[in-house]
């Protein structure tokens, strides 16, 4: 599950990517997320979900984190958001401009790009 973003580029609609919560589990103070197998596989399906393991503290500044993080799959390179005519909607029909976008942007530490290019939702 996660929230799917468009926008249109050169006429085109495209899929920016999808946002997914990835968990309480992520020192923002470290930048680490403290789902001990590592960020890659937060939300990996296979095997890793019968074996899910945390570390109950930051291992880097050993505090408990406060808040959740977001995680951020890219569809589509970044750059091109500099090129982005009009609004970027999402999947539940919520207009945003670019900046409240890159604002949602900041709740996903985590991000990935290998799936940039593919088609996925």
């Amino acid at each position: 599950m996660g929230t799917n973003y468009y926008c249109h580029l050169a006429g085109e609609k495209r899929h920016i990517g999808k946002r997914s919560a990835a968990g309480r589990q992520y020192c923002w103070d470290c930048g680490q997320t403290l789902f001990a197998p590592g960020e890659q596989f937060v939300h990996e399906q296979i095997g890793i979900v019968r074996r899910r393991r945390f570390y109950k503290l930051c291992p880097k500044c050993n505090r408990q984190p406060e808040k959740p993080c977001m995680s951020f799959n890219w569809a589509m390179p970044e750059a091109d958001l500099q090129r982005v005519s009009g609004p970027i909607t999402n999947g539940y029909g919520e207009v945003f401009s670019l900046r409240e976008f890159l604002n949602l942007l900041e709740e996903c530490p985590i991000q990935y790009t290998d799936s940039i290019g593919e088609d996925f939702c």
